[in-house]
C-alpha cells in the first residue's frame, strides 16, 4: 500500500509572541568572567513533550545512506525527486559458498512528487516509477532531530537556486519516511540553493530540536527555529536573532574572532577581551541560554529578552540590537 503525505511550500510566518513586562519581571544579572572588572551584561526553556520514535527506527534515515536523483515524472515542469536507499546485503553461507542476500534497508527508497507549490511523498513507489529516467541530483543531505522525536530527520538541501529544499523525518508509528516541509525563499525568506550559502542543523535555543542556521560567505544571516512539529519558521525576527545565534555558534566553536563580527564595533573590543578572560566558559555559554523572544522591532533597533539558567537559578536578560551597515548587530547584552 502506498503511503503519501502532502506538504505546502509555504510555512508559518507569525512572529514569535513578544513578551510584555506584565508577563515577565526580569532580574538583570551579569555573566562574570574570571576577571570581575570585565563583567559583561548578558541577559530557561521548557521543552514540549513530543512522541518519540521507537528504538528500532532511531536514526533510520542516516543509516539508509540515501542518494538523490531528479526527473520530470509528472510532467508539471518541476523536478521530482527519487531518494534512493543504498542497497545492502548480508553474506549467507550455503554449502561453503558465501552468497550475498539483499536485506531491507533501515528506511525505504521514496519519491517526492512535485505538485505546484506542494510535494507529495510516496513511501512505497512502484518499480515503474523507480525505473524512470532519473539523473543524479545536486543536493546535500544533512541530519538533525528538528522534530524533537528522538531520531535524526533529514534535510535535502538543494544546491541550485530556485529549487526547493525538503525536510523529512521518521514516522513514530511505523518508521516510514514522513514529509515535513518544502523550504523556498517564499516560505522561509531565504533560498538555500543560492551561491555562497551554507547550512547547519544545530539546536540554538536549547528546546531539544535542531534549528537551521544559514550562512552566507561564512556569516550567519538567518536562523530558522524549528517549532513543535519540526517546521522551520520564518519571521521578521529571523535576521535580527541571527546576530545573537551567530555569535553563540562561533563562541561554541571557540572562535571569539568570528563571534566579534556580530557585535557593534563601538563595543566590540570590550566583549572580545571579556570572552578571552572567560576562557573555556565562553564555549559553554550557549547551553545556559534559551527562550529568546522579541519585545520590540523597528527598522533600525530591536529589543529581545532571553533566559539564562546557571546552577539551577534562572534569570532574564535584555538584548539590544542595532541595524548597522546593512545587517543587524548586537548593541548591548
Amino acid at each position: 500500500m502506498k503511503t503519501r503525505q502532502s506538504c505546502s511550500g509555504s510555512g508559518p510566518k507569525a512572529i514569535p509572541g513578544a513578551r510584555s513586562s506584565a508577563e515577565h519581571r526580569p532580574r538583570f544579572a551579569f555573566l562574570r568572567p574570571r576577571n570581575p572588572s570585565l563583567a559583561v551584561p548578558l541577559l530557561f526553556f521548557v521543552a514540549t513533550t513530543q512522541a518519540q520514535v521507537p528504538t528500532q527506527y532511531v536514526d533510520a534515515l542516516p543509516k539508509a545512506q540515501y542518494s538523490v536523483y531528479t526527473a520530470h515524472i509528472n510532467s508539471d515542469g518541476i523536478l521530482d525527486l527519487l531518494v534512493k536507499a543504498k542497497p545492502k546485503f548480508a553474506p549467507i553461507s550455503v554449502d561453503d559458498i558465501v552468497v550475498p542476500i539483499p536485506v531491507k534497508p533501515s528506511s525505504p527508497t521514496f519519491v517526492l512528487l512535485s505538485s505546484g507549490n506542494s510535494y507529495v511523498l510516496d513511501a512505497a513507489p512502484g518499480s515503474a516509477t523507480i525505473g524512470g529516467a532519473w539523473q543524479p541530483a545536486s543536493f546535500q543531505l544533512f541530519y538533525g532531530d528538528f522534530a524533537g522525536n528522538g531520531t535524526a530527520g533529514m534535510l535535502l538541501r538543494s544546491l541550485t537556486g530556485g529549487v526547493a529544499s525538503i525536510t523529512v523525518t521518521t514516522s513514530v508509528s511505523n518508521g516510514a519516511p514522513q514529509l515535513v516541509q518544502a523550504l523556498t525563499s517564499a516560505s522561509v525568506g531565504v533560498d538555500l540553493g543560492d551561491a555562497n550559502v551554507t547550512t547547519e542543523l544545530r539546536d540554538q535555543n536549547n528546546d531539544g530540536r535542531a534549528d537551521l542556521l544559514v550562512r552566507r560567505s561564512g556569516l550567519v544571516t538567518a536562523v530558522l527555529l524549528a517549532d513543535s512539529n519540526g517546521v522551520f519558521t520564518a519571521s521578521d525576527a529571523n535576521s535580527v536573532q541571527a546576530a545573537w545565534f551567530g555569535m553563540l555558534a562561533a563562541l561554541s566553536n571557540g572562535d571569539s574572532t568570528s563571534a566579534a563580527q556580530y557585535i557593534d564595533p563601538a563595543i566590540r573590543d570590550l566583549y572580545v577581551q571579556a570572552f578571552s578572560n572567560m576562557g573555556s566558559a565562553a564555549t559553554g555559554l550557549q547551553a545556559t541560554l534559551s527562550n529568546l523572544a522579541p519585545v520590540h522591532i523597528d527598522s533600525t533597533t530591536a529589543s529581545f529578552v532571553v533566559d539564562q539558567n546557571t546552577s539551577g537559578v534562572s534569570r532574564m536578560h535584555l538584548l539590544q540590537f542595532a541595524y548597522r551597515g546593512g545587517r543587524w548587530m548586537l548593541a548591548s547584552f
